[in-house]
């Protein structure tokens, strides 16, 4: 919980998208420095029934497969490992628009891209998703396919040995 993962922008959000959906519930996970502020600001916001802190968890993969998705609402990330865990898990995202995750989603192809700023762009989002369960399942399974077709295991090692043959070609 810090300035830079801007959690405050997903809760504002999330208040806007509980007052059409009232069941709708929001779990943060992880801790730091700015957790007393988010409290306060789930009291301020009358959301104290519906907003959860996990704190720090090593069960994610359970924790993906029990949401219905997952929003990222950081103001700067290189490539955001729970981003790609997320994708990978067939989950749809909601995501800021900045540098690193331009490359991984693909704006109401493989995910929902707002501005990082716009706590109505998130909550429209977010009700977009909830309104149209389709959608849900179309970015979920899209946001798979990208992550296995750039992003698995075999694709990265691809890469790496690639890269690493390059290096000895150019040496020689």
């Amino acid at each position: 919980m810090d300035a830079n993962k801007n959690q405050a922008l997903t809760m504002r959000a999330f208040a806007k998208l509980r007052a059409k959906h009232p069941h709708a519930r929001l779990s943060f996970v992880g801790t730091g420095p700015l957790l007393s502020q988010l409290v306060d600001l789930r009291g301020k916001l009358g959301l104290e029934d519906c907003v959860v802190f996990l704190g720090v968890r090593n069960d994610v993969p359970s924790l993906l497969r029990d949401s219905d998705l997952l929003v990222l609402s950081s103001v700067l990330e290189g490539q955001p490992m729970v981003l790609l865990e997320a994708m990978a898990s067939a989950l749809p995202v909601i995501t800021t628009d900045i540098a690193g995750i331009r490359d991984m989603v693909e704006d109401n192809v493989t995910g929902i891209v707002v501005s990082q700023e716009a706590d109505d762009d998130m909550a429209q989002a977010m009700i977009r998703l909830a309104d149209d369960p389709a959608l849900l399942l179309r970015l979920g399974a899209e946001g798979r396919r990208k992550a296995e077709q750039s992003y698995s295991v075999e694709m990265t090692a691809e890469q790496y040995a690639s890269a690493y043959r390059d290096l000895i070609e150019a040496r020689w």
